[in-house]
């Protein structure tokens, strides 16, 4: 309990930090960011590709508000892993700020789909991730993840289509071919 408060006064304090004196993040910078993040989405069950990108003192909260060390985080990757078969990830929404040259924030939303007893399953989270350079390398120190209802999703990217209708260009609207299908108020 001490560790999830501890996790989320870190949150807090960084969410602050970050309103106040947040910089520019270096477009390689985020590119390599979301490079680890896919990759992290991608491992699946491997614990070799878990282990270089989770920093050795991770704090993070799962799903269901637990505290989890790296054993635990990675031993919860690979069970949600093992639970589907043919798992896609697809991720989002990246925001970033850099608080340091060698620590970053950046939250995003993912979504993970998966068949599981021959009936397709969509899990959507939101995630905040701090990640700081250990030597040479990014990697996560502390990490949340937020489940995202099917209504919440739907809201936000009625949202989202409400924000990008009638604009032809990807870069402003990455969604936009997949929310077409959408109306203002989520609906097909």
């Amino acid at each position: 309990m001490k560790r999830i408060l501890a996790v989320l006064v870190l949150c807090a304090a960084v969410g602050l930090a970050v309103s106040i004196h947040s910089k520019d993040v270096p477009s390689d910078v985020q590119q390599a960011l979301i490079a680890l993040d896919k990759q992290w989405g991608n491992a699946g069950p491997d614990t070799a590709k878990l282990d270089k990108i989770i920093g050795d003192d991770v704090l993070a909260v799962g799903t269901k508000g637990e505290e989890q060390n790296k054993k635990q985080l990675i031993a919860d990757n690979v069970a949600t892993a093992s639970q589907g078969q043919n798992t896609s990830y697809t991720a989002d929404e990246y925001k970033f700020n850099m608080l340091s040259p060698d620590v970053v924030v950046m939250t995003h939303c993912g979504t993970t789909k998966s068949m599981q007893n021959g009936k397709e399953v969509t899990e959507s989270h939101r995630s905040p991730h701090i990640f700081q350079k250990q030597n040479g390398e990014w990697r996560v120190v502390a990490n949340a993840q937020m489940p995202i209802t099917m209504q919440q999703h739907a809201r936000s990217e009625s949202e989202l289509w409400l924000k990008c209708r009638g604009r032809l260009a990807h870069d402003d609207c990455p969604n936009a071919v997949r929310l077409t299908r959408l109306g203002p108020n989520g609906d097909a």
